[in-house]
């Protein structure tokens, strides 16, 4: 088997493959940067042609020349897309290892920009699966993880993040990883979730059960007086309410959090069952508070990592832990490299659909015409 890179055994056709993600040295292959600093994609869609003042008023007030204007918009886009078919089409030809690993890597939901840069530095070779493996390599070299630092650490730490992803039952599952490694006397509780109904029940709950103080707080001088008394404790984990990226009042709970106690360290938490638009417009929202890293819920009920591996890629936000069911504490694992990658692989083969190769030459054939 090869040195490097990922070993995949079996085929595509039905049979279940086994992926082993190994890192290793990839010849500067692995120096590729998925960075974005506004976590979008890069291609961004194209702006009309500007217009003079006179011929916008021409079209503005002619009822038949904006309707002639129209019909060309939808000539050109219809050009454009066979354009787009055409070169796909013959990058298929000239380029098929290229085609091969954008249809594979497109096959685990990543983002195309990814794809992209994927195919452009390791499309040129002449073994598909060669590429292939070494694609699955680079990716998990170049995903940020900082595995079980809140365990090891301590600290204050604060979970945030949308609702339903599962923020009081990680907080849970921290408290009690570090009850049974460091003791329940050392590990304390506080919500701030004054904004669901029986949302600190659930928490109280979870204390109780474990052995551990629960404290509520719904001002930041509540939260920061509540800290203040709890500065003999090795790790307290604040418990916040979910709310929406677009909520207005999202604005209001951050600065309550960064304003109460200098050393609060903030995790996001991402369901894997996100969608990538939302989990990208999620990153960015809460990207102002500085995170130190994220953890990612419900990767048992996820059919696909794609947009998670694609976010963590764009937005390079360390991934701490990857929640794996409901059970406090056994279904919260440090994230591991390898093994999320090995994980997209997995659901990749068990969920995989039927390519639509005409959505898919649209989507990432065609960039020689893109300016068009």
């Amino acid at each position: 088997p090869p040195r490097r890179g990922a070993q995949q055994h079996g085929g595509r056709d039905g049979q279940r493959q086994k992926v082993d993600v190994t890192i290793g040295d990839f010849d500067g292959d692995d120096d590729i940067s998925f960075f974005q600093p506004d976590d979008e994609p890069r291609s961004e869609p194209r702006q009309p042609e500007a217009h003079h003042p006179a011929s916008r008023i021409e079209w503005t007030q002619e009822p038949a020349m904006r309707a002639m204007q129209e019909e060309l918009k939808t000539l050109r886009s219809l050009f454009q897309d066979q354009l787009q078919l055409m070169e796909w089409h013959r990058m298929g030809q000239q380029q098929p290892v290229r085609t091969s690993l954008l249809k594979r890597l497109n096959g685990l939901g990543l983002g195309n920009d990814v794809c992209r840069k994927l195919a452009d530095r390791l499309g040129t070779g002449e073994d598909p699966d060669a590429a292939w493996r070494r694609a699955l390599g680079v990716i998990a070299k170049n995903l940020p993880v900082n595995a079980d630092d809140i365990v090891d650490q301590g600290g204050i730490v604060a979970v945030v993040g949308p609702t339903g992803v599962g923020k009081t039952t990680t907080v849970a599952k921290l408290a009690a990883r570090y009850a049974l490694r460091h003791g329940h006397r050392h590990v304390a509780l506080v919500s701030t979730d004054n904004f669901r109904i029986g949302g600190q029940d659930q928490l109280r709950n979870f204390a109780r059960i474990l052995g551990v103080p629960v404290h509520t707080a719904g001002s930041r001088e509540e939260l920061g007086q509540v800290l203040e008394e709890l500065a003999d404790k090795r790790l307290v984990l604040v418990d916040t309410a979910g709310m929406s990226q677009r909520d207005m009042r999202l604005n209001e709970q951050l600065q309550t959090l960064s304003g109460a106690h200098a050393g609060i360290r903030t995790y996001l938490l991402l369901s894997a069952t996100t969608q990538l638009s939302t989990l990208a417009e999620t990153v960015k929202a809460f990207r102002h508070i500085k995170p130190a890293g994220c953890i990612v819920s419900k990767v048992d009920e996820a059919t696909s990592l794609g947009g998670v591996l694609t976010v963590l890629l764009r937005s390079q936000l360390k991934v701490a832990y990857l929640g794996t069911g409901q059970r406090v504490p056994e279904d919260l694992q440090p994230a591991r490299r390898e093994k999320l990658v090995e994980t997209a692989c997995r659901l990749s083969e068990a969920f995989q659909q039927d390519e639509d190769e005409e959505t898919l030459a649209l989507s990432m054939g065609g960039r020689a015409h893109a300016g068009i």
